[in-house]
Parts: structure tokens; sequence; C-alpha cells
């Protein structure tokens, strides 16, 4: 069964519908070889409204620059983009 949101929890407006859509667990948006905004841009036409993702890749190779740089691109866009962090 997809997951259900309301517009006001993903976008921050005060419109109250369902959405029903597809989550990406677990993915790690630099091995496609896209930034968050492009990678946002295509899989929402897939029907997935939301990403969970794991940037360990980009920080082994820029370090905090890459993570950073990946947070302000993921703030461009409406979709949800939850980037996780390793306590190891």
């Amino acid at each position: 069964m997809p997951n259900v949101h309301t517009t006001q929890q993903s976008l921050g407006i005060g419109i109250c519908r369902p959405m029903v859509g597809k989550y990406c667990w677990i993915v790690h948006i630099e091995s496609s070889m896209l930034v968050p905004t492009e990678f946002a841009r295509l899989a929402t036409v897939h029907g997935t409204v939301a990403a969970v993702s794991d940037p360990h890749e980009i920080a082994n190779v820029l370090g905090l620059v890459g993570i950073r740089f990946m947070l302000a691109n993921a703030a461009q866009t409406p979709f949800t983009i939850v980037f996780g962090a390793r306590s190891q």
C-alpha cells in the first residue's frame, strides 16, 4: 500500500489533500550521476514523491563540501529528499 501524506506536510502549504505516491528508500543519488534536483524531476515522472538518500559516496570524494552541496541542491525542489548519516 502506498504511503499517504498531505500536501501540507509535503510542501508546507495550507491545503490538505491526500498525496499518494512511491517512496525510494536508501538511494544513492550521486550514483545516478545526477544532482538532487534532476533526480527529483525524473523520479516524479514515475510516481515517486520522496527519497531517503545515503550520501556517503559524495562524502568519500568531497567531504562536507559535497554533503552541503547535496543538501542545498535538494532544498531547491518540492520533492522530499531526506539525507541520512551513518554513526560509524
